[in-house]
């Protein structure tokens, strides 16, 4: 049986369809990673993985925005877990979900 870790939900992540999700490995920390269905199309994606399996966590109590190559992307944590969402568009976009 496979359990979902508990994490907080963005409030802009709670009103859009999710269509899917799975756990993978990642250097031998498990990731969730939940995929959601943008409304217009497109998809974003977030990664959630235990706090102190990063070296360098993201910040905590803020979101840090970056966009690579078309893909905005924003990383947080809380006292337990690392976040980040990442999808293409823009920055505002990302924001938007937060």
């Amino acid at each position: 049986t496979v359990v979902a870790p508990e994490f907080t939900w963005q409030a802009g992540l709670r009103v859009i369809h999710c269509m899917g999700c799975e756990v993978a490995s990642v250097h031998g920390a498990k990731v969730s990673i939940i995929c959601f269905e943008m409304p217009g199309g497109g998809a974003a994606h977030l990664y959630v993985i235990d706090r102190s399996a990063l070296r360098n966590a993201p910040p905590m109590g803020h979101a840090d925005f970056q966009q690579h190559d078309g893909i905005a992307m924003a990383s947080w944590s809380d006292a337990q877990h690392s976040y980040i969402l990442a999808m293409a568009g823009s920055d505002n976009a990302v924001r938007a979900l937060l």
